[in-house]
């Protein structure tokens, strides 16, 4: 939860700090603390689940964001990727 808090105040500090901390960096965390907390309660569930999972669902978040801020930038598509990779985190 303290890494979903951490992306999401990076997120929140748009105005204040550069792109690749709150939309990349913000967001990747986000996906990456839901995909922790998924991870616990399907240990606790007796299934668990591979312990790198959410490190490349990080991974594959930040650099679609960092492809869709920089190289060629547009909000609607990291609109749709975060729709997509927020629910996938939490399956």
């Amino acid at each position: 939860m303290t890494v979903i808090a951490i992306g999401t105040a990076m997120v929140a500090m748009r105005p204040m700090l550069p792109p690749i901390l709150t939309v990349v960096t913000g967001n990747a965390l986000v996906i990456a603390g839901q995909a922790v907390c998924s991870l616990a309660i399907c240990d606790f569930a007796g299934r668990p689940l591979s312990m790198t999972f959410p490190i490349w669902l990080a991974a594959f978040t930040a650099g679609i964001l960092a492809i869709f801020t920089f190289a060629s930038p547009n909000i609607g598509i990291r609109v749709i990727v975060l729709s997509i990779l927020i629910p996938l985190s939490l399956l």
